[in-house]
């Protein structure tokens, strides 16, 4: 009997870890152990008691046929003191779960990032680098910054909160210790395929200003051939490109936090 209350809670604390684990900002290389651990035994503490009564309910005991209730948490003592093999599948597949949970959310702020890469390469800021925020690496310096508006914009809106909608969700459709099917891949494929273009859009207003200082300097390399373009060009380019992001941060901002809620599009 004991294993009825157990188990759940032991998956449900495998899921919570790998979804922690992957889930940005939280899973980042700069976030402390102990925050991340505090983190994980809080949430199984708010949904084990769900976990348990959704592993041990009647109602969907007498829904799984013969085959499928030899993979979950309702099956005979013997059943569940022997197989051992099938707790630890279980158990790797509860870790999977929660890994790709949190993988495919993370992509949340990708696309600021996009829009910050292309932002540098048009001011020639790529060869400056600053370590990354959100992982080990580095990145160039727009880029980061950019994504560090992206952590604060997602805080801000209260946005991290679907984060738990959507595991409460996935906790209710796919039940800790229970046979699922995986769900249709096709939609999660279009997302991530959308990212760079979600990321150009984000930028949208510079675009039209870079394209506008590029004719520009086209336009006077021609009236004056010995305006170089690399001489006086490039500075002339970087400060058009600072002056027009400090003025079109506010609706880069505004972009980013509709894709935001668009990616995200579980009810606040």
């Amino acid at each position: 009997m004991i294993e009825l209350l157990l188990m759940p809670v032991v998956f449900c604390f495998l899921r919570i870890s790998s979804f922690v684990a992957f889930l940005p900002p939280f899973g980042g290389a700069h976030i402390p152990s102990t925050v991340k651990i505090g983190l994980v035994f809080a949430l199984t503490a708010f949904w084990a008691p769900k976990a348990i009564q959704l592993s041990n309910s009647e109602e969907f005991q007498g829904e799984e046929s013969h085959t499928e209730t030899s993979l979950s948490l309702v099956n005979s003592t013997e059943v569940q003191r022997s197989h051992w093999v099938l707790w630890t599948w279980m158990a790797t597949r509860e870790l999977l779960f929660g890994a790709a949970l949190g993988w495919l959310l993370g992509p949340v702020l990708i696309p600021m990032r996009i829009a910050g890469a292309w932002l540098a390469e048009q001011l020639g800021l790529t060869m400056a680098s600053v370590t990354s925020t959100m992982d080990s690496g580095s990145g160039n310096v727009v880029s980061t910054a950019f994504e560090s508006s992206a952590v604060l914009l997602l805080f801000s809106l209260s946005l991290h909160h679907r984060f738990l909608i959507a595991f409460d969700t996935c906790l209710s459709n796919f039940r800790v210790g229970h046979a699922f099917q995986a769900p249709d891949p096709a939609a999660m494929i279009a997302q991530l395929t959308s990212l760079p273009a979600q990321g150009l859009s984000i930028a949208g207003p510079l675009n039209i200003v870079f394209c506008l200082i590029v004719v520009t300097l086209l336009f006077a390399m021609k009236l004056s051939p010995q305006f170089n373009l690399m001489t006086f060009g490039m500075p002339f380019r970087l400060l058009a490109g600072m002056f027009a992001m400090l003025l079109l941060f506010p609706d880069v901002l505004s972009n980013a936090a509709l894709q935001m809620q668009s990616f995200l599009p579980f009810s606040s």
